[in-house]
């Protein structure tokens, strides 16, 4: 169903005047988010909300994290424990910005080969989103620092029908 989506997309976006060009690998990238202050940014906007959850932990606890990155919720608390000590805070977010730095250049690098303005790929590598079920390609965008809009392309085959979302990555600054 993805690929029968994604092909799709594609000729919609020919039509409307956009060259397509087919297979590209963006190759690898480092996709560590370990040590970007995710802790500390929930907690500060759970402070503002009125709702079941008051903290990272809460999230964690809740089972409602991301599979495919904490096999457990103690190893979501223990993930975040790691990035709110203080005393290693600036030496691990200059790593990640490092990391980061390193993932944009090596995706404007492709781009620049390929002459390309822009790169649309599934969001979740697996077809339709399911709870829990994940191989989600979102990630990209959010360790290269690159921009990216989502949106919806289709609708899978299966009932209930769910939604297959494609992403539209472009270069650092072209927003």
């Amino acid at each position: 169903v993805n690929h029968r989506v994604f092909q799709a997309t594609l000729r919609d976006l020919e039509r409307l005047g956009a060259t397509v060009v087919e297979n590209v690998t963006i190759g690898d990238l480092d996709m560590d988010r370990a040590y970007v202050g995710v802790r500390d940014e929930v907690d500060g906007w759970l402070d503002g909300m009125d709702g079941p959850l008051l903290r990272y932990a809460d999230f964690c606890d809740s089972g409602q994290y991301s599979g495919f990155l904490f096999p457990s919720a103690e190893a979501c608390k223990e993930q975040a424990e790691r990035e709110s000590d203080l005393s290693r805070k600036r030496a691990q977010l200059r790593e990640a910005e490092l990391r980061y730095t390193a993932n944009r250049a090596h995706i404007e690098q492709m781009m620049d080969r390929l002459d390309l303005d822009a790169v649309v790929f599934p969001i979740e590598a697996l077809g339709p989103a399911q709870f829990n079920r994940s191989q989600c390609n979102c990630r990209v965008s959010s360790v290269s620092t690159t921009p990216t809009i989502f949106f919806q392309a289709g609708w899978s085959d299966d009932e209930p029908r769910l939604p297959i979302g494609m992403q539209l990555l472009g270069r650092y600054g072209d927003e």
